[in-house]
């Protein structure tokens, strides 16, 4: 492909759309509840994220969230460092390189990506959106730098906030109501409510503070996680068990919504039925009005034919 302004305008869209069109693809095997961890996710954006439009997509997958999630928390909970700055770092790497001699391109690239972190970091602190993720995880670097702990679908629900919570079904017009079905009317039940508040996780909450020893809150939440693969699991059981109770809530709503919905196709259908058999009495009393009419009309016939006869 040969651009006759050399701008690579037209290459830029080619790789767009083979790129979206490859994430689109590999979504349907990248499952949310299942499917490769994160670090195996991480390798699919590696030759697409020349796009940034694709490189969210890429970084949704990777942190298995509901596509309503917002770009920035989407790339800090997936760990993804933003396509502006790749294409910073490595130039920075370039120009390091270029203008020393005594230093490689893996000496420099270190100190070119802790100052895009600090980037990061300043632009995730001023952001507005993705706000409840910036309370679990104020701080970047460590986060960033873990090692051997993985989000996975429930933990994601839990640091973005986009989960079966009333208050989000609510927004996105699939619930009438925001309150928290446990806790009466005028609590909201979003993520802080259903993780510190809800009556429902007093048991879930207290074997979780049991394990990690330390009261959670949601500035210690990711913190108390980041100590250990005990304190992620202990977290991790936690969102699991809460997830269950909820969605069997609504899993509940559900099927008092389809068994509504049978009785109203049930009323729906004795009224017709109704007025079938009631069509059908109309037509019965039609039909004898029409014979009785007939009736009549031979029984008129009959005696004009006698008259006829009588003066013949």
């Amino acid at each position: 492909m040969i651009d006759n302004r050399l701008s690579y305008k037209e290459h830029l869209e080619y790789a767009n759309k083979k790129a979206a069109a490859t994430a689109r693809s590999l979504a349907w095997i990248l499952l949310n509840t299942r499917g490769p961890k994160q670090e195996r996710r991480k390798l699919i954006p590696s030759y697409m994220s020349g796009v940034a439009r694709t490189h969210r997509l890429c970084a949704t997958r990777i942190s298995c969230a509901f596509r309503t999630i917002s770009e920035k928390a989407a790339l800090v909970i997936a760990g993804l460092v933003s396509v502006q700055e790749l294409v910073r770092v490595a130039v920075e790497v370039e120009e390091t390189v270029t203008s020393s001699d005594d230093q490689t391109r893996r000496e420099a690239r270190r100190p070119a990506r802790e100052r895009s972190i600090s980037r990061w970091q300043e632009r995730w602190d001023s952001t507005t959106s993705g706000r409840w993720t910036h309370v679990l995880i104020p701080v970047l670097s460590p986060w960033l730098e873990r090692r051997h702990e993985q989000v996975y679908f429930y933990l994601t629900q839990i640091l973005s906030g986009h989960e079966c919570f009333r208050s989000y079904l609510k927004k996105y017009g699939h619930d009438t109501s925001d309150n928290c079905p446990s806790c009466g009317s005028g609590i909201e039940e979003d993520a802080r409510h259903v993780l510190y508040e809800c009556v429902r996780f007093v048991e879930d909450r207290t074997a979780q503070e049991t394990t990690t020893g330390v009261s959670t809150s949601p500035s210690t939440l990711v913190p108390n996680m980041l100590r250990g693969q005990m304190e992620w699991d202990a977290t991790a059981k936690f969102t699991a068990s809460r997830h269950r109770i909820v969605t069997l809530i609504q899993l509940h709503k559900i099927r008092f919504v389809i068994q509504r919905h049978r009785i109203v196709s049930y009323i729906q259908l004795y009224r017709i039925r109704f007025v079938i058999q009631r069509y059908r009495i109309v037509t019965l009393i039609q039909l004898h009005k029409i014979r009785f009419v007939i009736q009549r009309h031979r029984i008129v016939s009959f005696i004009q034919l006698h008259k006829i006869r009588f003066f013949i």
